[in-house]
């Protein structure tokens, strides 16, 4: 970790060097990238990054599908007004058609 410290100009421990740096495990992918893999740090982090804002739509994604299938049940059991169980007759959820339009 003196690696660290040393890349980010910052003296002290690692928790002070990781509080000062505005994205930590970006930088320390970077330091892996450049000191482990021979100097692809900036394309590793950046295809991290990548990976993660797909993960993060496609969990959105989920969370909206969940969500209509709850309130669809509901409007079955008669909890809910029938209105708030609208399903498309093209298409089975609403979810499908924003996730079609996304792609």
């Amino acid at each position: 970790m003196t690696g660290y410290i040393a890349y980010r100009g910052i003296t002290g421990s690692t928790f002070t060097a990781g509080a000062a740096s505005a994205a930590p495990i970006g930088d320390l992918t970077q330091l892996i990238g450049n000191y482990v893999l021979h100097g692809i740090g900036f394309g590793l982090m950046i295809s991290r990054a990548v990976t993660v804002a797909i993960a993060v739509i496609g969990t959105t994604l989920t969370c909206m599908n969940t969500a209509m299938r709850i309130s669809g049940g509901m409007v079955a059991d008669r909890e809910l007004p029938s209105m708030m169980g609208f399903v498309h007759k093209s298409s089975p959820s609403r979810i499908c058609r924003s996730s079609r339009s996304l792609l």
